[in-house]
């Protein structure tokens, strides 16, 4: 079963929150294996000019394994959550583990990338 893709945008300075907010500019994609009920997050997509664009770093279809040191979990509730740390106070940095598809090796070749991003303003 395929979930909602998330994009991770934040709303301007509101009153509860009146620091700037922003995200890093990916969109993700949420994959629930129903066998095993665990749910994998791909980067689907990437705002033009956005902090993981600018990187370089970040490619489509890696799969986002931990923020700022946490890991995701795998279940529904622990994904939305570690989501929801991506965006935060503009200027401020986040770090996302990611797993990435080796392209010289076998099919199931993979290895951890580690990017810091800075936050900026959605």
């Amino acid at each position: 079963a395929t979930l909602p893709v998330w994009t991770l945008t934040h709303p301007g300075p509101t009153e509860q929150d009146p620091e700037p907010q922003g995200g890093v500019g990916i969109r993700f994609r949420l994959h629930k294996v129903s066998q095993t009920g665990k749910t994998f997050v791909y980067v689907e997509g990437l705002a033009q000019g956005g902090a993981a664009a600018r990187s370089k770093q970040v490619m489509l279809n890696d799969t986002l394994v931990r923020v700022d040191g946490l890991g995701i979990g795998n279940l529904d509730q622990e994904v939305r959550q570690s989501l929801l740390r991506i965006a935060g106070p503009a200027g401020t940095w986040v770090r996302l583990g990611l797993m990435r598809k080796d392209p010289t090796g076998s099919k199931n070749d993979f290895f951890d990338v580690e990017i810091d991003l800075q936050r900026g303003v959605s």
